[in-house]
């Protein structure tokens, strides 16, 4: 599989698990590249579906045991609970502003992998930095409906990048200016 065929197939279930846990979709999609032996390759990934090396007595590898999961959609919404969990709870704050270096070092020192782990936020970080700028938020139907509005009652005088997230500010914006720009 394709890094980028990968990262497509997993986004929706990671945009769900940012959904009902709010960890966003970015650092799960990030996480698993690093968890599952880059890009869903890992013994554990394909044959237990398991995407972020979580244990359990499902599965076993060697002599670790490894959770089993029905389908890459639960181990990526099981991983969306589990950063949920009071281990990790404390430090959301930093992965919801995007820190993913911090983020990653801490839950590293909270318990989520080997201390002897050279730099588990470092990690995450480099392969964040490899995607900056690639993987776009998705939009919601909201927004798409308020974009082709946008679009076809001409309201903007200049290009819109619609790649970029269309806040609800732009949107008032246009609609101020549909009106002739009267409040």
């Amino acid at each position: 599989m394709e890094r980028m065929e990968f990262i497509l197939k997993i986004k929706p279930f990671c945009v769900a698990a940012q959904e009902a846990f709010g960890i966003p979709w970015r650092w799960l999609v990030y996480q698993a590249i690093q968890e599952s032996g880059g890009y869903g390759l890992s013994d554990l990934s394909v044959k237990a579906k398991n995407l972020y090396g979580i244990k359990g007595k499902d599965y076993f590898q060697g002599k670790v045991g490894y959770a089993k999961f029905p389908s890459w959609n639960d181990a990526i919404q099981f991983q969306g609970w589990q950063l949920n969990q009071s281990r990790y709870l404390p430090f959301k704050p930093l992965v919801q502003q995007g820190k993913y270096k911090e983020y990653g070092n801490a839950i590293q020192k909270a318990g989520w992998c080997a201390p002897s782990t050279p730099g588990y936020g470092d990690m995450i970080y480099e392969i964040a930095e490899d995607y900056a700028g690639v993987l776009k938020d998705p939009v919601t139907s909201t927004l798409t409906n308020a974009q082709s509005w946008a679009i076809t009652s001409g309201v903007f005088d200049e290009p819109v990048d619609w790649d970029k997230p269309v806040t609800y500010n732009i949107l008032a914006w246009a609609l101020f200016k549909a009106q002739g720009g009267k409040a």
